[in-house]
């Protein structure tokens, strides 16, 4: 990050929320994967519904920082894009891109994916998950909502560029990651389908014992 960048402080702020809510992106679209038998019951256990609600938990809190608006203190908000373009607009007045960005984060903030789901998931889920009789059972996205927090994780990455602009700056927060992948495909080896529990027993069972 450029000296005449460090002006703008919001910007280190803002990359740190979209690089993890596009990590958490990509982790449950691994989760999510159509999978064969022993993979999918690996990925049925225990271990991985707490790692989907920890998942869960930072896109929503992630998300909704994103989207959040500019209470015009300075110790608050500094992941918010709109604080973001506010900040540029007030040190660099002659900001182009000051409307445009102002109005593809009002599109967000306003959808019904943000106002009518992540906003209820957040207040009577999430903020709540103490009352639950089973924490571990969290919302999981349906497929037509995944595509969108996918899209919608696109679009704040390129209103982020678009803020960069101004400083001819293009930020990469995209990676490819195939260590979790990995791990489910080496380790679903040594899970059991039914038919192989089935049978072992069988075979137990048919074998002689020693006498």
């Amino acid at each position: 990050m450029d000296l005449e960048e460090r002006e703008v402080k919001n910007f280190s702020h803002v990359m740190g929320c979209l690089h993890r809510l596009n990590i958490v992106v990509d982790e449950l679209a691994t989760l999510y994967k159509v999978r064969q038998e022993k993979e999918w019951r690996f990925v049925s256990q225990h271990l991985f519904r707490i790692y989907h609600m920890g998942l869960m938990y930072i896109f929503i809190l992630e998300y909704c920082k994103l989207l959040e608006g500019d209470d015009g203190r300075k110790t608050d908000h500094w992941g918010s894009l709109t604080k973001l373009n506010e900040k540029i607009k007030k040190v660099h007045p002659s900001y182009q891109n000051y409307n445009v960005v102002k109005t593809k984060i009002d599109e967000l903030y306003n959808s019904n994916f943000h106002m009518k789901y992540i906003k209820t998931l957040r207040d009577s889920t999430f903020a709540h998950l103490d009352k639950k009789g089973d924490p571990f059972k969290v919302k999981s996205f349906d497929d037509s909502q995944f595509a969108i927090a996918k899209t919608h994780v696109k679009q704040m990455i390129e209103i982020l560029n678009l803020c960069g602009q101004v400083y001819s700056s293009h930020y990469q927060i995209e990676f490819d990651d195939q260590s979790t992948e990995r791990f489910i495909n080496k380790y679903a080896e040594l899970t059991e389908t039914r038919d192989e529990i089935v049978n072992r027993m069988l075979n137990k069972l048919r074998t002689p014992k020693a006498i």
